[in-house]
């Protein structure tokens, strides 16, 4: 998450963009998934993810599903990239994929290799996605070039460099 925070009360002290606080369950004022919070020396409130039951982190947890249109086959026509890893192997990969503010893909770097994946809906509380190889960081930077050079930028992706 790349986020420090203390919380005393339901005052932060903070930096960085998102946050996560874990509580102790059974207390009321602290036993919903998101909490409302103030950040120190400021009127800035803002929500952040509350993980006080199991339940909460299952509902934020992302689920691989592999998807017909990329599986390895040479007779798929037109641009549509491979999923090269075995869904245990995506599964490990899409949970070590960041998010980008605004973004409903999410992006993974796994053994040389970028990874996107793709929210395709809910089945029942589980939030699926499925994904790709890139196989030319060049194609991925002619269409998406703000993403990359937020990838860039922001976690030194060196192969998106402009």
């Amino acid at each position: 998450m790349g986020y420090a925070a203390h919380f005393t009360s339901l005052v932060c002290e903070a930096t960085g963009g998102g946050a996560a606080v874990v509580s102790i369950s059974g207390i009321a004022k602290y036993d919903t998934m998101a909490i409302e919070v103030q950040r120190l020396h400021t009127d800035e409130r803002r929500l952040v993810w509350n993980v006080a039951h199991p339940d909460h982190v299952i509902a934020q947890r992302r689920w691989y599903e592999a998807h017909r249109k990329h599986l390895p086959d040479p007779t798929l026509q037109g641009y549509v990239s491979a999923m090269d890893l075995s869904d245990e192997e995506a599964q490990q990969v899409l949970d070590r994929a960041v998010e980008i503010k605004g973004e409903r893909r999410l992006f993974a770097r796994y053994r040389g290799f970028i990874y996107i994946f793709s929210f395709h809906g809910h089945r029942g509380d589980k939030r699926m996605y499925h994904g790709y190889r890139v196989d030319d960081p060049r194609q991925i930077r002619t269409r998406m070039v703000d993403i990359c050079n937020r990838l860039y930028k922001d976690l030194q992706w060196e192969e998106l460099a402009p």
